[in-house]
């Protein structure tokens, strides 16, 4: 007596031999019936091969250990992890699984499902190149010397909506590796927060890591792109050693400075709010080749020292770093500044789009007395719409941020929610279904004209009025010459 999968299988069976006989149907629907049979066959096989296994720290389910369930399961399964601390450590040994608390959305959740490396050793081990079917999801990792290492140069797992905290070196350690990291907390680590990987970081919140000491940073020696992350509060560099491209990213209150490159020779800076670090803004060391640099969409703002600063005592290369289509505003000693003994070598070009104007964040952070940074909120204030983070709606200010519709125009406009003035916003959020909203484009001078003495763009009347008023001016020392 056969199941109803089995007696399923039969018929369809029976009336695809039909088919093929040509007893039935036309050629083409032959053919969609037979890709139907094929694509349920499939699905079929895919559902009566995986399976879920679930560990319990409490022995009350399939396993009691994580690493035991991972020596268990077949390629596609599922590991569900419930809540309790498990005090081991795991090495995912190829395999494509999926490892996974009970809520991954859940925040609270995510917090109770431990795994505890006891203060020894990398808590979570990924060293048999494995791929995206590998996944991390929705626990936390802590406690160990590298809370996750990842080795190898086709090593690229994903690591997505977890919290890696309080390891005794770094969260997330790479080599070779290109691991994809998103929507998790990187937080108190005692070195660097990520190092070293060749993956996408993106929607993470890398805060509070490094111990102070020279290399220390939120992320370190990383490649590839980071994409609307939160780099701040690190006991360190927010980003060091960056070789890769860097958008929409809030990098602020980092106790050295925001970002710093030594021996990297590039970088694509865009749509980042770069403010409030203890250090320069930007900060350029020595490159063994020529470098550059592309600053664009930004805002550099409010940080203790120079916005950007260059030390090259004795290499003899050339630094270009281009910034166009900026805000860089009230730091501390100013625009720019370093110690070179050759001021050739150094090009920092304001280009198209610069400007120096206090961009109304929609709550301004400021340095106390003993110049400890208080965070702000980096919005940019709209008349017409402005989203709140304390009421997560839309509110509207009693002025405009001059840094709506300022961005370079050749610049996606992105999910920039209506009405705007179909032209891309600085900052981090520019870009962003959370960019702040605008009636329309406001008039931009590329350049002032040789005439205009009121510095308005345009020469008209009042700039011949100033030049008439001035006729016949003479300022020589004695006035007898001007007569």
């Amino acid at each position: 007596m056969c199941g109803k999968n089995e007696l399923s299988q039969v018929a369809w069976g029976k009336e695809l031999l039909n088919i093929l006989e040509g007893k039935t149907m036309k050629s083409t629907t032959m053919i969609m019936l037979v890709a139907v049979l094929v694509l349920a066959s499939i699905g079929y096989m895919s559902a009566a091969t995986a399976a879920t296994l679930v560990v319990d720290a409490n022995g009350s389910a399939d396993f009691k250990t994580i690493q035991s369930a991972i020596d268990a399961a077949w390629d596609f399964d599922e590991i569900l992890v419930r809540p309790g601390v498990y005090k081991e450590h795991i090495n995912y040994h190829g395999a494509m699984v999926t490892i996974k608390g009970t809520d991954p959305n859940d925040p609270n959740v995510v917090e109770s499902t431990i795994i505890d490396g006891s203060g020894t050793g990398s808590v979570v081990i990924f060293n048999n190149a494995e791929g995206p079917y590998s996944i991390l999801r929705g626990l936390t990792i802590r406690n160990g010397q590298n809370g996750i290492e990842c080795t190898g140069a086709d090593t690229s797992p994903l690591i997505k909506q977890c919290r890696v905290v309080s390891n005794s070196a770094a969260g997330i350690a790479c080599s070779l590796a290109g691991p994809t990291i998103t929507e998790t907390i990187i937080e108190n680590n005692k070195s660097v927060g990520i190092s070293a990987s060749r993956g996408e970081i993106s929607l993470c919140q890398i805060r509070g890591n490094g111990s102070g000491k020279d290399g220390d940073a939120g992320l370190a020696g990383c490649q590839g792109l980071v994409l609307s992350c939160v780099v701040s509060a690190n006991n360190g560099d927010g980003i060091c050693n960056h070789g890769g491209i860097v958008e929409n990213a809030l990098i602020s209150a980092n106790l050295n400075s925001g970002l710093r490159f030594a021996n990297v020779c590039g970088c694509n800076i865009t749509n980042c709010t770069i403010v409030g670090n203890k250090n320069s803004g930007v900060y350029f060391y020595p490159c063994l080749y020529n470098s550059q640099f592309i600053i664009r969409n930004s805002i550099i703002v409010l940080n203790n020292g120079f916005a950007f600063y260059v030390w090259n005592p004795t290499v003899p290369t050339r630094w270009k770093v281009h910034v166009e289509w900026t805000d860089v505003w009230g730091n501390m000693t100013g625009d720019q500044g370093g110690y070179y003994q050759d001021p050739s070598v150094i090009e920092i070009m304001f280009g198209l789009g610069y400007c120096s104007e206090d961009p109304l964040f929609a709550k301004r952070g400021y340095w106390d007395s003993s110049m400890v940074w208080h965070e702000g909120e980096y919005h940019l204030k709209s008349k017409i719409g402005r989203w709140d983070t304390r009421t997560e709606t839309w509110v509207q200010d009693l002025m405009d941020s001059p840094c709506l519709d300022r961005g370079d125009p050749a610049s996606p406009l992105g999910e920039e929610p209506l009405p705007n003035g179909g032209r891309v916003n600085m900052g981090a959020y520019g870009g962003t279904a959370k960019a702040s909203m605008s009636g329309g484009p406001k008039p931009l001078c590329i350049h002032f004209p040789e005439m205009d003495f009121n510095k308005d763009c345009k020469v008209d009347f009042t700039d011949l009025a100033l030049f008439t008023s001035h006729w016949l001016d003479c300022n020589f020392d004695p006035q007898d010459v001007c007569r």
